[in-house]
């Protein structure tokens, strides 16, 4: 019995958790073994379980088109993920503009604030916010903390927003665009009534209403119109399909 429970001794150690312990006809044995091979199952069905979860966040992390830095324990750079690695290489001044920043920001567990369940997690929230990189590109930057062994370590989070907020200022002056011309043509199209009642009612016999109809009111009817138009056509360029 004491050798077969020094090769189960000896199978943890090195950590190999296929070998199970086979009933030896002693209630006290065989009641230890079952234990044993209990506590091997669930040893290794939750090794199992971790690798899958880490290579699944792998796997994640290098197909997502945003940017995760891990810092060390002592708040240095330790590593990060595919799309980052490829900005802090092909973008010049990429690092110094996002990263070097950001590490000032790694948030301490002293101050701050969290969320409920995140205790139980280890991980601290931290503020974002946004910052300009090189191409003038605007890049949402996100810093937290998470407890690893017992010790606070901190992360980045780097997300390229910029089509994004182009969007948003798109849809803007298109709403502006769209009022502006509402607004123009309405106001264009009570002038222009007043402009063509005037020039209907200038007669020739009377010589100011004749000059006024000659000279001015067909000029200032065209320019009116030519907002009209103007404004028409430029509310048309915000409603262009893609």
């Amino acid at each position: 019995p004491r050798q077969l429970l020094g090769r189960g001794a000896a199978a943890l150690e090195d950590q190999d958790f296929s070998v199970k312990l086979l009933p030896t006809g002693s209630m006290e044995m065989d009641r230890i073994g079952k234990v044993y091979n209990q506590m091997i199952d669930q040893l290794r069905d939750e090794r199992v379980s971790s690798r899958q979860q880490e290579e699944f966040l792998e796997r994640l992390l290098a197909a997502a088109e945003l940017g995760v830095v891990i810092l060390d324990y002592d708040g240095k750079v330790s590593s990060m993920n595919k799309w980052m690695e490829r900005q802090c290489r092909d973008v010049k001044g990429f690092r110094t503009a996002i990263i070097d920043p950001s590490l000032h920001l790694r948030p301490r567990l002293k101050n701050a604030e969290t969320a409920p369940g995140d205790k139980a997690l280890g991980v601290i929230p931290r503020n974002d916010q946004v910052l300009v990189g090189p191409g003038n590109r605007r890049y949402h930057v996100e810093t937290a903390t998470f407890v690893d062994r017992g010790f606070e370590r901190g992360f980045i989070i780097v997300q390229d927003v910029t089509a994004d907020i182009l969007s948003a200022e798109k849809d803007a002056y298109g709403k502006v665009i769209r009022m502006m011309a509402h607004e123009v043509n309405n106001s264009n199209a009570a002038i222009i009534s007043v402009l063509r009642s005037l020039l209907e009612a200038a007669t020739d016999e009377e010589a100011g209403l004749t000059a006024l109809s000659q000279d001015y009111l067909p000029i200032v009817i065209n320019r009116a119109e030519n907002m009209t138009t103007f404004m028409r056509n430029f509310a048309r360029v915000v409603r262009l399909p893609s």
